[in-house]
């Protein structure tokens, strides 16, 4: 009897063991579904809507895009890529420069894992899916196999033959369906080839720059993977293709703001493209003779925009400084094959930080200050002076930022004078910028009292002394019989937590029909009285007909619970406008019901 309820009670305990087991696997898989991500707001009696988004792990693939060019010179562009989640301009945003590309006729990229010389290009056939998927190490039923990704067909003109290849469509920013930029998959014996097509024209792309390819790849086991890229090699070039008239050159130095060489920034001049010198950051280029906007390229940096005069059989020196890209917010996760989002989108450009460009022949160059080295001093300020025209009733801002090349801190104290300080609120009174670092201050400049114009300085006063210029001028309504710019503001959620994402839309539309014109976009978060900027972003479109920008900004996790006021402000044709919205930093209710409410 004892020995029967020994062998009952082992087995209660195995059979509770058991359970126990089952249970947290239970609990794991149904973790992977359920978690919480926010809440809505809602009332009694009224519908509400909600978008819902799934998001894959895709770390098997990875990607490269940007822009390619004939140019006359080329080199051998090989990349290590590694499997990506967020695919960042970091790693991934390439532009590319070749000999030519054959006029009137379809251009392609090929990626392969072997160099160019190792594929008998004549022999290039399509591929399948499957042979894709051995390489991956993948099953055919996995979400994120070559067969769930190469869903489509589409052909390619390779060389002197037209192939009809698996092909799949990557995500052109704010379109549908969009087939733009199409991969396709080839094979030469046993080697893949990825084929894309190049556009003539950048449109674009998935993060809302401006691109003419975007080529996805594989990447085996989720490691890395070396990809050769290469134009297609029986593409004739005619005599003189890539190169422009000797009528000038444009030469000098590019630099960071140490002053330190800088090496493979892209400069761009009348749609002509060069690379400065990997050692010395040097550059030298021919130009047609003219005026002529020069920008300058490279991944991490803010895009370099300014104004150069060419001359006949002359020189002309042009140095060029590049200011680091420090971004605001990490970026956000992406999505994978078949699946994307924009994401933060900074918008419409080639550049990292999504400038549209159009280069030629000026008349009013677009106003956009960068930071410019000061010789025989130890810091730089990022704008000499600030002039701008504001409607009646509307406001704009200005970011200024100091970069300090001191061995110490140095203690900055802002001060207003003129009667420009009427218009002018500042979100802080000094501010203490660490040992080679920066810092800055945001000006909100309102557009109130008489029309006329406004004059003043802002004062830097301290261990850094600096003044500053200012001059607004306020332009009655009635001086402005054709509005150019309706511009509009929209929060998806009224209400953000600290730590979380707050996504917004800017609409901009362009009211003149028969000109089209660039647009530097700012943007702001501060809180209710101005005192306080909690995030800021800038980027610069061009605008055609109507434009829509979506933006994420990440509040911080130290944000105070109460009311904020995003704004943006537009500078374009020499004028300034703003528009802004108000939303609520509250703590979460789950915080507050189970620890109380939290002191921030």
């Amino acid at each position: 009897m004892v020995e029967k309820n020994i062998r009952k009670e082992i087995a209660i305990r195995i059979l509770i063991l058991i359970l126990v087991v089952l249970a947290i696997k239970g609990l794991m898989i149904v973790g992977d579904f359920l978690g919480y991500a926010a809440y809505l707001e809602t009332e009694g009696g009224t519908v509400s809507e909600i978008d819902l988004e799934m998001r894959f792990d895709v770390s098997h693939w990875s990607a490269l895009y940007g822009t390619a060019w004939g140019v006359g010179w080329t080199q051998e562009w090989l990349f290590n890529l590694t499997g990506n989640v967020t695919l960042t301009e970091t790693d991934n945003e390439k532009h590319l420069l070749f000999i030519c590309f054959e006029p009137l006729i379809e251009h392609e990229l090929y990626a392969s894992m072997v160099p160019e010389a190792d594929i008998d290009f004549v022999n290039l056939e399509a591929a399948t899916p499957a042979e894709v998927n051995a390489y991956m190490n993948l099953s055919g039923t996995e979400f994120f196999s070559a067969t769930n990704t190469f869903t489509t067909t589409a052909t390619f003109e390779v060389g002197d033959q037209t192939i009809t290849a698996p092909a799949t469509y990557t995500y052109s920013y704010n379109s549908e369906n969009s087939t733009y930029f199409v991969t396709g998959i080839l094979k030469e014996g046993t080697d893949i080839v990825f084929v894309t097509k190049v556009l003539n024209l950048p449109v674009e792309g998935f993060a809302g720059e401006r691109f003419n390819y975007q080529l996805l790849l594989p990447v085996q086991n989720s490691f890395s993977q070396e990809y050769y890229v290469w134009s297609d090699p029986l593409d004739e070039c005619p005599a003189g293709a890539g190169m422009s008239p000797f009528a000038g050159f444009v030469y000098g130095n590019v630099t960071d703001t140490s002053g330190n060489p800088l090496g493979t920034v892209l400069i761009e001049i009348s749609n002509k493209f060069n690379y400065s010198n990997n050692v010395t950051g040097t550059y030298n280029m021919s130009v047609d003779e003219g005026n002529w906007s020069i920008f300058a390229y490279k991944t991490g940096y803010e895009i370099y925009r300014s104004n150069v005069t060419v001359a006949r059989f002359n020189g002309t020196e042009h140095n060029i400084v590049m200011v680091m890209k420090v971004p605001p917010n990490p970026p956000l996760p992406g999505i994978g094959p078949g699946y994307d989002q924009p994401g933060d989108s900074f918008n419409t450009g080639v550049d990292a930080a999504g400038t549209e460009t159009k280069t030629g022949k000026y008349d009013i160059p677009p106003v956009i200050q960068r930071p410019k080295k000061i010789e025989g001093t130890d810091y730089i300020v990022s704008i000499s002076e600030i002039n701008r025209k504001l409607r009646l009733g509307n406001f704009l801002q200005e970011k200024i930022t100091l970069y300090s090349f001191k061995e110490k801190p140095a203690n900055v104290i802002f001060s207003l004078e003129g009667n420009v300080s009427n218009l002018i609120k500042m979100d802080k009174e000094s501010m203490l910028v660490p040992a080679h670092g920066d810092d800055s201050v945001t000006l909100t400049i309102f557009g109130v009292g008489e029309p006329g114009i406004y004059n003043g300085t802002l004062r830097m006063d301290g261990d850094i002394n600096v003044s500053i210029p200012i001059v607004i001028e306020i332009l009655p309504k009635e001086r402005m019989p054709v509005q150019a710019l309706l511009m509009d503001l929209e929060l998806d959620k009224k209400v953000a937590y600290p730590g979380n994402a707050l996504r917004f839309k800017t609409d901009l539309m362009n009211l003149l029909t028969d000109m089209q014109y660039p647009v530097q976009l700012f943007f702001t978060i501060q809180d209710s009285e101005g005192k306080e900027t909690i995030w800021t972003a800038d980027t610069n479109v061009f605008l055609r007909t109507s434009f829509s920008l979506l933006k994420t900004a990440v509040i911080p996790q130290d944000a105070k619970p109460g009311e904020y006021v995003l704004r943006v402000t537009a500078n374009y044709l020499g004028l300034s406008a703003g528009t802004s919205t108000i939303f609520r930093v509250s703590t979460p209710w789950y915080l507050i019901a189970l620890i109380g409410p939290i002191k921030v």
